[in-house]
């Protein structure tokens, strides 16, 4: 499970357990919810009458918005050697915005908070090379920003940052384990990195 998919989770737990919260912002039907993926379903739980039901069965790797408003799957076709992202809103499941790309996406894409850009995790185009590279990129899959030799990432709750997992080399060049940094104003179009914030090397491969 990802990083912001459980995020997403215990904010749509948190708002059940307080029902004189503000407005969140929200999507008013999923209010009370829990939504998770089981096989190539997506479903919604609700906490009030403790029932489930299936809100969409036509894709694979969700994700949904911090908001609750919008989920996305996304598809990969070896032959073609591209992957198709399908974004839909929680209030017109039927309909959908969709993008595709030359892209191989390694994992589900994750919704950025606060924002109408995705962040994806695709393999580098660049042969030789065998490295996984972090694209930025708004709803039509144009990439805005980019980060390379990337291996799992995560947004900040605002949105702001970045924190990336990314392998560590000793002095020779060769891998020595994996770090984990945080980049601020990664966002700006043709810049792959702005600030980088300290690193901490973990010994062990290991997901975000």
């Amino acid at each position: 499970m990802s990083l912001t998919m459980f995020i997403t989770f215990a904010f749509f737990m948190s708002c059940t357990k307080d029902d004189n919260r503000g407005d969140t912002g929200q999507n008013p039907p999923m209010k009370g919810t829990l939504v998770y993926p089981s096989a190539d379903e997506l479903i919604v739980y609700s906490f009030a009458d403790k029932t489930e039901r299936k809100a969409f069965s036509e894709g694979y790797g969700y994700n949904v918005s911090a908001d609750g408003s919008m989920f996305l799957w996304f598809d990969y076709d070896a032959f073609e050697s591209e992957s198709t992202v399908h974004i839909h809103r929680f209030d017109n499941i039927e309909s959908s915005d969709s993008f595709t790309t030359s892209y191989a996406i390694e994992n589900t894409p994750d919704f950025r908070p606060g924002s109408e850009s995705l962040g994806v995790l695709v393999k580098s185009a660049d042969e030789p090379l065998l490295r996984t590279d972090f694209h930025l990129v708004d709803h039509t899959g144009k990439s805005l920003a980019m980060v390379p030799h990337v291996k799992d990432f995560a947004f900040s709750p605002d949105g702001d940052d970045l924190i990336i997992a990314a392998e560590a080399l000793d002095a020779q060049g060769n891998p020595a384990g994996y770090a984990i940094a945080t980049i601020s104003d990664f966002a700006v179009e043709g810049q792959a990195v702005s600030k980088i914030g300290p690193a901490e090397k973990v010994s062990q491969p290991f997901s975000i």
